[in-house]
């Protein structure tokens, strides 16, 4: 079961109400994830559908921050990435630059049937759905974290929508 959390509540660092772009927003939430320690652990839900075993593997071991960005590059986010980035003063390590090239170039070498099946399991584990504002219709996409302290397991969704080009911060839910 999921909790709608208020537009104005802060989570992460970031609130709905802001309307951060994707990239920016998902870069914040990975700082202050990281910056509770050693003892949480995040995980993309459903991106193990869309790389491989090995990739998976690679991924884990980066930051999270790192391993957000990869994500969203490879399906497609890329100029929101490298827009945030532009910002940023981290950058992406040596690594996770490698990473996502290797998965890039992967997926550009599928002959059409793999992209096809490619392109339905990314569709199907990350769709991005057509809803309605205040009679204005947006696309809607959702990023969903595992989030473990400890014990405690909890699920957060971002939701980003579709407006004058940029995909923006909107919606989080919660659950347990």
């Amino acid at each position: 079961m999921y909790t709608e959390v208020a537009a104005s509540e802060v989570v992460h660092g970031v609130k709905a109400e802001d309307e951060t772009p994707m990239a920016e927003t998902m870069m914040a939430v990975a700082k202050a994830l990281e910056a509770q320690g050693g003892t949480t652990i995040t995980r993309i839900v459903n991106i193990d559908k869309i790389i491989l075993p090995e990739e998976m593997a690679a991924l884990e071991v980066l930051p999270v921050r790192e391993q957000l960005l990869v994500f969203l590059s490879v399906i497609g986010f890329e100029e929101q990435v490298n827009a945030a980035l532009a910002a940023d003063a981290d950058g992406l390590s040596a690594e996770t630059v490698a990473l996502k090239e290797q998965i890039q170039s992967r997926i550009a070498a599928m002959d059409a049937a793999a992209y096809a099946e490619f392109k339905a399991a990314l569709l199907e584990s990350f769709p991005q759905e057509a809803i309605e504002i205040d009679d204005v219709e947006y696309s809607f996409f959702v990023l969903e974290l595992e989030v473990r302290t400890g014990d405690e397991v909890r699920y957060e969704r971002y939701g980003f929508r579709m407006e004058d080009g940029a995909w923006i911060f909107t919606r989080l839910e919660i659950g347990r």
